[in-house]
């Protein structure tokens, strides 16, 4: 009884097959472009609480940012009254966050 042969193609192994589509070079000329921008900032805040004071990294969209008011401890998981202040964020995002602020103060 004969096993079956595994056949390895090296030409589509290390691209060099042409398939169906478009070839490489084709493909390599077209460009796409992403805009450069701040998704996510860390910040670090210690935990208030005398008996705890553990070291906290808190990751915050743009999103959350605005609505930043504390974080819960990751040790003693007891919630910190906080605020982000706007010299630790992107300048791009600075601007929406003292607006979103000054708006829910208005209210």
């Amino acid at each position: 009884m004969e096993l079956p042969v595994c056949t390895w193609n090296s030409s589509a192994a290390n691209g060099l097959y042409e398939f169906g589509g478009p070839s490489l070079k084709s493909m390599s000329s077209s460009r796409f472009e992403f805009p450069r921008q701040t998704l996510l900032v860390e910040i670090e805040r210690y935990c208030s609480f005398p008996d705890c004071g553990w070291r906290n990294r808190v990751g915050l969209t743009k999103t959350e940012a605005i609505g930043y008011r504390g974080f819960d401890c990751s040790k003693c998981e007891r919630w910190n009254d906080d605020s982000v202040e706007a010299a630790e964020l992107p300048e791009t995002w600075s601007t929406e966050i003292l607006l979103g602020s000054n708006t829910s103060t208005a209210n």
